[in-house]
């Protein structure tokens, strides 16, 4: 049986909490700071996630490894170009960040959102993630940039139409060493990455 086309796997999904997007610019193209696992990591999540869903029977579109992702601040959205001036502030806040590498473990899976969303998602083990998010929140706070609050730091590894109860599952873990500011093109057109900082003692 054939799924209509899912709905586009870039940027954060609505997370518990009251949302608070209401002043956020809104449009196809989605800007966001995000972690990325690197290639041979975001390779095995996406292997994990796939025999996932297949010993739970789950039918949907896995997110293509290169685009998996944990959102850190969605900074809106856009028809156009996002403003020069947000772009640049941005950067520079993200520029000023020092932080060493951390390590993210998820050990439950859920459907976020909607429920279309099949996420990998945790607790103590995102506790540096989540602290990480705070310091950059603040820096980019401090240069005008406005951002999301709402957060459960999770990562989007399918699209599916069935709705999941949060369950556990046996640990996964990758190491941050690096953020970056993404463009999500709209449409499958993929992510653009307007700056990219790395983690270093």
């Amino acid at each position: 049986m054939s799924l209509p086309p899912p709905p586009a796997d870039d940027g954060p999904v609505a997370s518990p909490g009251p949302p608070r997007r209401e002043s956020l610019p809104r449009g196809a193209d989605t800007l966001f700071f995000a972690i990325r696992p690197a290639g041979p990591q975001a390779e095995a999540i996406a292997r994990a996630g796939a025999a996932l869903a297949d010993e739970w029977g789950l039918q949907g579109r896995a997110v293509q490894a290169a685009r998996l992702h944990v959102t850190l601040h969605f900074l809106g959205g856009f028809d156009a170009p996002p403003p020069s001036p947000l772009v640049d502030a941005a950067r520079g806040a993200a520029a000023g960040i020092v932080a060493a590498p951390f390590e993210i473990v998820f050990d439950r899976v859920a459907t976020f959102g909607r429920g279309s969303a099949l996420a990998m998602c945790g607790g103590e083990g995102l506790a540096d993630v989540t602290a990480f998010r705070r310091h950059l929140g603040e820096a980019i706070a401090a240069a005008g940039v406005r951002s999301d609050r709402a957060f459960r730091a999770h990562l989007t590894f399918m699209r599916v139409r069935q709705r999941v109860d949060e369950r556990p599952i046996a640990p996964i873990r990758w190491a941050a060493t690096e953020f970056a500011l993404i463009l999500s093109h709209a449409g499958g057109a993929g992510h653009e990455t307007l700056g990219r900082w790395p983690l270093a003692a």
